[in-house]
């Protein structure tokens, strides 16, 4: 509760601060590419779906990302505060946690990820707590990571490998300049902070600071990290040993939406919609063997209607990995919950009666 209190008064800060407009400062055009076309069709072919259903479990309301692990997948039920252990025929493997502030529980969850071993690493905002759990529901690990740094984990985006956990965050002191932010923080599983890896986008310094949360995806084979941040459509890649930034490359794609509106605390309901319609929203960057994959998302006044994850327009922006240059954006029928071994994962149904994940190629 402190962790969500104290993080209010972060975001109450951002709202009343807000920078928008362009920064007479063009340094965020610095050593970046402007990725040519490459134009080909690709489309998005269907290979498989499963559905999870397992009388022995009710599903409350499943998170709409997940991670993969091989042919495990690991879901988090967030009315439930249950993890879900599910296979790639959806069959349920095990049920972990549960609601309240014991070890083994969560009261809010989103960021988690499995490591090479399968454990759960997940952190509970609520009790500001990194947890490290094995599919025996047994627990691991469980500590506070060393917040004092300045870093607070925001987004979604987490990976652990080889004892290290990788978390996206954000440093409340550089509001006003969100550019200088830090991109990643790196702890050890005795809860000890390693380092950081990268910064913001450089671009932001265009943008208002509120929608920047970083997304990345990490390449453990090569060693590199790619990423983007929430208000912009350009793609960062980063050494993850030493941080440094090796390639900057992006081109605004035909279904990206960019505004310099910002949202305000006296804005009416209706007017934050309207502005929130008027951009979009990049949520993921992926690597496959041969691409660089930048998600995004366009809302729609249905959704804000309806809540419902359908209502919303979702795309794929493919970039070639040999020449950072633009291939094509593929509009997709859901959204995506997961890439891994150049499976795109996308949530066809959200019913809990009848939740349902389809497996998906770029061809």
């Amino acid at each position: 509760m402190y962790y969500h209190k104290k993080l209010l008064l972060i975001i109450v800060g951002l709202l009343v601060s807000s920078i928008s407009g362009c920064n007479n400062d063009s340094g965020y055009n610095t050593n970046f590419y402007k990725s040519s076309i490459e134009a080909k069709d690709l489309d998005i072919v269907k290979k498989d779906e499963f559905t999870i259903n397992d009388k022995s479990y009710r599903i409350g309301a499943l998170k709409p990302f997940f991670t993969v692990e091989g042919d495990t997948l690991l879901f988090f039920d967030k009315m439930k505060k249950k993890f879900l252990y599910v296979n790639d025929n959806g069959d349920l493997l095990s049920v972990i946690g549960g609601e309240g502030r014991g070890p083994k529980e969560f009261l809010s969850v989103n960021h988690f990820t499995l490591d090479e071993d399968r454990n759960i690493v997940a952190f509970d905002g609520s009790q500001a707590a990194i947890k490290i759990m094995s599919e025996e529901n047994k627990i691991i690990k469980s500590f506070s990571p060393n917040l004092k740094k300045g870093f607070f984990p925001v987004g979604h985006s987490m990976d652990a490998k080889g004892g290290k956990i990788y978390l996206g965050i954000i440093n409340p002191s550089l509001v006003q300049e969100n550019w200088k932010c830090k991109l990643i923080a790196v702890y050890n599983y005795k809860g000890e902070y390693v380092k950081t890896i990268g910064k913001y986008d450089p671009i932001l310094k265009k943008f208002d600071v509120l929608s920047n949360r970083p997304s990345f995806d990490i390449n453990f084979n090569n060693q590199k990290v790619v990423a983007v941040n929430q208000s912009s459509y350009r793609l960062q890649v980063l050494n993850k040993n030493n941080g440094d930034r090796t390639s900057y490359f992006g081109r605004k794609p035909n279904y990206f939406k960019v505004s310099n509106q910002t949202v305000t605390p006296s804005m009416s309901k209706k007017k934050k919609q309207e502005i929130s319609t008027k951009r979009s929203f990049s949520n993921g960057a992926f690597f496959t063997d041969r691409y660089y994959l930048h998600f995004f998302m366009n809302l729609t006044q249905e959704w804000f209607q309806t809540l419902d994850i359908s209502n919303r327009k979702y795309y794929v922006t493919v970039y070639s990995r040999s020449s950072n240059n633009l291939i094509d954006t593929v509009e997709l029928p859901h959204s995506l919950g997961a890439v891994s071994d150049n499976n795109l994962y996308l949530v066809e149904n959200t019913n809990p009666d009848n939740f349902t994940v389809g497996v998906y190629e770029i061809e």
